[in-house]
C-alpha cells in the first residue's frame, strides 16, 4: 500500500532537478568533485535545494512535509538550505521516491534529510544483476561517471534490511573510501546473509589496486582515459583543500613563531577565524593542477584566513606573512570574495571593525569577542548588507586605512558607527602571573568542545593534496552553516597529544548527580546533572591534593583558568588539565544525553518468545480482558479501588494514542498515593515508560526530538515541581510538544546565538500529589483520589502481610514476575493505532459546566483508550481501530464519578463531609467535631476539604485567636446535590443505521483482524 507522502516526494524530487539545471554553485560543486556529467546527474535523478523548493506548495502538501520533519515548527527546512537533493528508492518500485539523502557543501556532509529509507539509484538497476553498493554519494557517482553499471547508495546501513532477500539473488561489492566505514557495510551485508566482496578504493581511483579495480569492474587505463580534466583555475575545492592543509599544518606546531609575531597567537582568535599555516614548501604537496593554479602566487611562510559565502563555503583564503614589524597581507582570488570570521557577525549586535590582523589578535588577548577583520574598504562595500542581515545594529571603526570610508559604507546600510583612533603601536599581551604557569607551547589550537573524528562525507571529499604531512592530523570543522543535515554516527576523538593518558570512566552516580573519571594519576570528579548547562562544579585530586571549582566547561578561557590553578596545586602537567577538560565536556554531555533519553535503545519486543507472544495474544483476545487486568493487580497487590486501577491502566496506554491521558493520584502523606502508580510502571515494557524522580526547569526540553514519542513518563511526587516545569507540562499536554529557543555560546568566538529546540509527543504522564499540584495542570488530569477509608486500609494490611508469606509470589520465576512479563508482552503487541469513533455524535453528554468542555475530550479519549486494548477484538478501517459500544460502556463507568464532580466543583470527600454537615444540623463547629462524623478520616483530610468548603463559601470562619480553637458555620442552603452521570447514547434515529446491535452505525467492510 502506497504511503500517502510518497507522491510528495516524487514531487519534491522532480521539482529539485528542474531547480539543479539553473543552479551554477551546485553544477559547479559536482564538477570539482570529478561528477561534471549531466547524464550521471540525470540518471540517479539528483536535484538541488534551495529557498524555492517549496514555493508554491499548498497547505495539505506543506502539512504532509511537516509530518516527514522536512518542515519544522522552528529553524529551517534542510529542503528551503542549498545542498544537492538524492532521491532514494525501494529498488522493487524504482519510481517510487521513499527517502531523500542531502548532501551539504558547505559543510561537507551527506545524510538522509528525511527517515532512513531506500537505496539511491540509476533508472537501470534492473537491468543489472552485479551490484556494487557504495557508503558515499559521491563515491558513488564518481563509478557510474567511470562507467561502473549497477552502483547504488547505501547512505545507512539500516536501509538494506528490508532488502535482504532482494540483495541474496545478486552478485554484490561492497565499496568505500574508508576501512572502518567498509567494515561495518560488509558487517551489515554478512549479518543479512548477503554474500559479496570489499573494495577499498582510493580517493584518485587510477591509483586503486588493479585488482581491486577489477573487482569493480573497472580498468585503470580506461580509468584514466576517461577521467574528467582537472577544472582550471582556483576552485572552490582547491580553496577548501588548501585551508585544510593549512590547518593541519598549524596543529602540527608549523608556523607558532609567525602567529605570535603578528600577534595573532590567542587560542579562541585562531578558531574564531579559522586561522592556518602555509609553510615555504607547501607546493610540494600540491597535484600538478593545483601547482598551475597557484603559479604566481606569493602565500608561502604565511598565516592564511578562510572568506565564506552565505552558505558557509570557502571562496578566498586571505594570507598575512610578516616578521612582527611589517605585515604583507594578501587575496587568493581576485577580487577578493566572501567574509572573515562571519560567525562574528551573527553572534554579536556590536562590532569592532578593524583592518589590522595585530590589533584584531591584541582585543582578543584583552578578552574581546565581537572583533570582526575586514579586508579594506571593498571588502566593507561588499559585506554591508550581509552584516546588517546579520543583525549588526552598531559598531566602532578603528582601521589603518580608509576609516571614513568604511565607516559610510556601514552607515549606508543602517549600521550605526563610531570612528576611534589606531593605536601607533600593539604590544603583545602577557598572560598574569606567567611565572606561575607551568610549561605550555607558545599556543595552543584548542579542538571543537564536541570534537570528532571527521565524518564520513568529509573524508569522502578529503583533499588531494598529499606527501608533507608524515603524520596525519584530523581535520577541522569548517564554520557551520544552519542546515539540519542528520550526522553521520562518528567516533570519540582520540586526544591531541599521545603523550597525555587518556580519560576513562570509572563511575556515574545518578543520585548524587556525579561522575568520577581517571585521566593518568589525577582523579576528575564533575556534576552531571539533568539541565544541558555546561556550567558544573569540576574536582581533580592527585595525590593528597584537591582543588576544585565550579565554571564553564564549554569556555575555553575558564578551561583554562581551572587548569592554570589546578597544575599549581596538584602538580598535574597544565597541558593534560585542560586537554582533560575539554573531553570532560563530551562525557558530560554523553551523559546528560542518557540522563535525558533514557529510552533510546531499540526495543526489545523482537525478543519475544513464540510461546510468550502465543500468551500475550490470548490474554488481549479474552471476552473478560477488564477483568484478567483487575484480578492481576489485584495479584500484584493493589487490592480495591477497582475502577480506579482500571482507569490507570488505560491512562498509561493511552501513550499509544495520537492524544493521550494523564491522571495524577491524590492523598493525603502516608496513605500510599504512588502505590499504583508504581504497579503500572512495572507492567510497562521498559522502553516505553520513563521514570523521573526529580525534573529540573529545562529538563524536558533538551530531549532528543523523538525520546517522549508514546512514552509513559511516571513523575515522583507532584508537589515539588517548579513552577518552570509545570508550564512545560501544561503546554505538552496541550500541544504534544515542547519547543524552546535559548541562547547557546558560540564556543569558537565566545559569544553566543539563538538555537531552537524541540521535543515531541504524544506522552502519557502518571504522577502523584498531597494536594499541592497546580489547578491548572491538575484540570488537565485525571484526578484520582486514593480511598483513605478504614476498610481499604485494612485490605492493604491484609495484601502486604500475604504477600510477604507467599514464597511462590517473589523469585524471576514467581507469580509477580510471570505476570510482569505477561502484561510487558501483551502491551508490545498493541499497535500504536488512531481508533474510530463512529457513533461519537449518538453521544449526549452534561453541558452544565465549562469543566465538561475538557471531560467530554477526555471521556472520548477513554473510549479510544478502551478499543486500543481491545484493538485484537475489534474491527480495523484500514489503519483506524473501530470502537463499539462496549468501548461506550467502559468509558461510562470509568469516567462517570469525574463527570458527576465537574458539575458542582466539588470534589467526592468534599461533597460527603458537607452532607455529613447539613445532615448533623449543628450551626457550628469545630475541626474536633468532624473526628466524630468521619472517624476514620485524618486531620489532612479534614482540612483539605474544609479548605475547599471555605473557597466556595459553603463554609464560613471567622478568625480564631491564639490557643483559641478555630470555629466554622455552615452557610444555610440546601446541599449541593449531584446528579447522576447523564452521558448515554442516543437512540439510532435520524441517522442511517448500519449493522445490528452493539455494532449498529459502524463502517460497513470493516474486518477484524
Amino acid at each position: 500500500m502506497r504511503e500517502p507522502h510518497d507522491s510528495l516526494l516524487n514531487l519534491i524530487s522532480e521539482r529539485a532537478a528542474a531547480l539543479l539545471a539553473a543552479d551554477a554553485a551546485a553544477q559547479a560543486f559536482l564538477r570539482d568533485n570529478g561528477v561534471g556529467d549531466a547524464a550521471v546527474w540525470r540518471a540517479y535523478r539528483l536535484g538541488a535545494s534551495g529557498p524555492d523548493l517549496l514555493d508554491g506548495l499548498d497547505g495539505a502538501q506543506r502539512a504532509a512535509l511537516a509530518g516527514l520533519g522536512l518542515l519544522p515548527r522552528k529553524g529551517r527546512s534542510a529542503l528551503a538550505t542549498d545542498g544537492i537533493l538524492i532521491p532514494a528508492f525501494d529498488p522493487r518500485e524504482p519510481e517510487r521516491v521513499v527517502g531523500l539523502v542531502k548532501l551539504a557543501p558547505a559543510q561537507n556532509r551527506h545524510g538522509f534529510a528525511t527517515a532512513r529509507a531506500g537505496i539511491a539509484c540509476a533508472h537501470d538497476l534492473a537491468d543489472n544483476e552485479a551490484l556494487v553498493v557504495a557508503d558515499a554519494p559521491l563515491l558513488m557517482l564518481r563509478l557510474a561517471r567511470a562507467g561502473r553499471r549497477g552502483v547504488v547508495l547505501a547512505e545507512d546501513s539500516a536501509v538494506l534490511a528490508p532488502l535482504a532477500d532482494w540483495l541474496k539473488g545478486r552478485e554484490v561489492v561492497a565499496c568505500s573510501y574508508l576501512v572502518r566505514r567498509l567494515k561495518a557495510l560488509s558487517a551489515a551485508l554478512k549479518a543479512l546473509g548477503v554474500a559479496h566482496q570489499a573494495v577499498r578504493v582510493e580517493f584518485e581511483m587510477a591509483r586503486t589496486n588493479e585488482k581491486l579495480l577489477a573487482q569493480l569492474g573497472l580498468d585503470k587505463a580506461v580509468l584514466k582515459a576517461a577521467a574528467e580534466p582537472s577544472p582550471a583555475g582556483i576552485t572552490a575545492r582547491l580553496l577548501r583543500d588548501l585551508h585544510r592543509y593549512a590547518r593541519q599544518r598549524l596543529a602540527e606546531g608549523a608556523g607558532l613563531e609567525a602567529l605570535g609575531a603578528l600577534n595573532a597567537d590567542d587560542a579562541v582568535f585562531v578558531e574564531t577565524f579559522q586561522i592556518g599555516f602555509l609553510p615555504s614548501g607547501f607546493r610540494d604537496a600540491l597535484p600538478k593542477d593545483a601547482k598551475r593554479a597557484l603559479q604566481g602566487t606569493r602565500i608561502a611562510n604565511a598565516a592564511v584566513l578562510p572568506a565564506y559565502d552565505e552558505r558557509g563555503a570557502v571562496v578566498d583564503l586571505f594570507a598575512v606573512g610578516g616578521d612582527g614589524t611589517n605585515s604583507v597581507s594578501r587575496n587568493l582570488t581576485e577580487p577578493a570574495q566572501g567574509l572573515l570570521g562571519p560567525n562574528v557577525a551573527t553572534a554579536f549586535d556590536h562590532l569592532v571593525v578593524t583592518d589590522s590582523i595585530r590589533h584584531a589578535g591584541y582585543r582578543f588577548k584583552q578578552g574581546e569577542r565581537n572583533v570582526l577583520l575586514l579586508r579594506g574598504l571593498e571588502d566593507a562595500r561588499r559585506n554591508a548588507q550581509r552584516l546588517a542581515d546579520a543583525g549588526v545594529r552598531s559598531a566602532i571603526i578603528i582601521c589603518r586605512r580608509q576609516a571614513k570610508e568604511i565607516a559610510a559604507a556601514l552607515e549606508a546600510v543602517g549600521i550605526a558607527v563610531e570612528r576611534q583612533r589606531m593605536p601607533k603601536t600593539v604590544a603583545p599581551v602577557e598572560p598574569a602571573a606567567a611565572e606561575e604557569k607551568p610549561a605550555a607551547a607558545p599556543v595552543a589550537i584548542e579542538p571543537k568542545p564536541t570534537a570528532t573524528k571527521p565524518t564520513a562525507a568529509e573524508e569522502d571529499a578529503k583533499a588531494e593534496i598529499t606527501g608533507g604531512t608524515p603524520t596525519p592530523v584530523p581535520e577541522p570543522t569548517p564554520v557551520p552553516a544552519a542546515v539540519p543535515v542528520e550526522p553521520t554516527p562518528s567516533e570519540p576523538a582520540a586526544l591531541a597529544d599521545p603523550s597525555i593518558p587518556p580519560l576513562e570512566l570509572v563511575n556515574h552516580d545518578r543520585r548524587a548527580e556525579r561522575a568520577t573519571f581517571k585521566g593518568g594519576e589525577a582523579t576528575y570528579t564533575v556534576e552531571v546533572s539533568l539541565d544541558a548547562d555546561t556550567r558544573l562544579e569540576v574536582g581533580i585530586q592527585r595525590g593528597g591534593e584537591l582543588h576544585r571549582d565550579r565554571f564553564d566547561l564549554a569556555v575555553a578561557a575558564q578551561r583554562r583558568r581551572f587548569a592554570e590553578s589546578a597544575a599549581i596545586r596538584t602538580k598535574v602537567p597544565f597541558e593534560a588539565v585542560e586537554e582533560h577538560l575539554l573531553r570532560l565536556l563530551d562525557e558530560v554531555r554523553r551523559l546528560q544525553d542518557a540522563l535525558l533519553n533514557p529510552s533510546g535503545k531499540a526495543s526489545p519486543a523482537a525478543s519475544i518468545t513464540a510461546e510468550d507472544r502465543a500468551q500475550a495474544l490470548a490474554l488481549l483476545k479474552r471476552a473478560d480482558l477488564l477483568d484478567a487486568i483487575r484480578a492481576d493487580l489485584d495479584a500484584l497487590g493493589w487490592v480495591g479501588e477497582d475502577d480506579a486501577k482500571l482507569l490507570l491502566y488505560m491512562v498509561a496506554l493511552s501513550r499509544k494514542l495520537p492524544d493521550p491521558l494523564w491522571a495524577a493520584s491524590r492523598a493525603s502523606a502516608g496513605a500510599g498515593k504512588s502505590h499504583g502508580l508504581d504497579v503500572i510502571a512495572e507492567l510497562t515494557p521498559p522502553e516505553e515508560l520513563i521514570h523521573v524522580s526529580r525534573l529540573t526547569d529545562s529538563a524536558l526540553y533538551y530531549q532528543n526530538g523523538n525520546a517522549l514519542r508514546n512514552k509513559l513518563v511516571l513523575l515522583d511526587e507532584a508537589d515539588s515541581l517548579t513552577s518552570e516545569v509545570i508550564v512545560a507540562l501544561r503546554v505538552l499536554k496541550t500541544r504534544g510538544a515542547l519547543s524552546l529557543s535559548h541562547v547557546q555560546r558560540d564556543f569558537a568566538t565566545g559569544g553566543t546565538r539563538t538555537e531552537f529546540v524541540e521535543a515531541k509527543g504524544p506522552v502519557s504522564v502518571l504522577t502523584s500529589t498531597a494536594g499541592g499540584l497546580d489547578a491548572q495542570l491538575l484540570s488537565r488530569c485525571y484526578d484520582l483520589p486514593v480511598d483513605e477509608s478504614p476498610e481499604q486500609t485494612e485490605k492493604v494490611l491484609e495484601a502486604q502481610r500475604k504477600a510477604k508469606a507467599d514464597p511462590a509470589f517473589w523469585g524471576s520465576s514467581g507469580t509477580r514476575a510471570r505476570i510482569v512479563a505477561l502484561h510487558r508482552n501483551a502491551q508490545r503487541l498493541l499497535e500504536c493505532r488512531p481508533v474510530l469513533i463512529p457513533f461519537a455524535d449518538r453521544i449526549a453528554f452534561p453541558a452544565t459546566s465549562v469543566r465538561h468542555r475538557r471531560e467530554q475530550e477526555r471521556f472520548l479519549a477513554l473510549i479510544e483508550a478502551s478499543a486500543l486494548l481491545h484493538q485484537h477484538q475489534r474491527l480495523k478501517d484500514g489503519d483506524f481501530v473501530v470502537a463499539d459500544v462496549r468501548d461506550f460502556e467502559v468509558a461510562r463507568r470509568l469516567a462517570g464519578s469525574h463527570v458527576e464532580r465537574a458539575q458542582d466543583s466539588l470534589t467526592g470527600q468534599t461533597r460527603e463531609l458537607l452532607a455529613a454537615l447539613r445532615a448533623r444540623g449543628a450551626g457550628t463547629f469545630t475541626i474536633r467535631d468532624l473526628e466524630v462524623l468521619r472517624p476514620g478520616w485524618t486531620r489532612h483530610a479534614f482540612r483539605a476539604a474544609l479548605a475547599e468548603l471555605l473557597a466556595l463559601e459553603y463554609v464560613l470562619s471567622p478568625r480564631g485567636g491564639r490557643g483559641r480553637l478555630r470555629k466554622y458555620r455552615v452557610t444555610p442552603g440546601g446541599a449541593p446535590t449531584a446528579s447522576m452521570p447523564t452521558i448515554r447514547l442516543r437512540e439510532v434515529g435520524e441517522l442511517a443505521k448500519v449493522g445490528e446491535g452493539d455494532f449498529a452505525n459502524l463502517i460497513p467492510g470493516a474486518v477484524v483482524g
